[in-house]
């Protein structure tokens, strides 16, 4: 039961939190690099994804 609610809370609470935190670092880092958008795009995702599901694992 514990795995479904965990499952269920990061469907629902992380990963839309996931897509707008990550939107927000790709544009603050947008003017930092050379880096083409949807790379930056893709690595904000990937960095803030990892640090919410850790929390979240941490946490339960």
């Amino acid at each position: 039961m514990k795995d479904a609610v965990v499952y269920f809370i990061k469907l629902i609470a992380i990963n839309p939190t996931v897509g707008v935190i990550a939107g927000c670092v790709a544009a603050i880092i947008a003017s930092d690099t050379n880096q083409p958008l949807a790379g930056r795009a893709v690595t904000a995702t990937f960095l803030v994804g990892f640090a919410l599901n850790l929390a979240v694992t941490v946490v339960a």
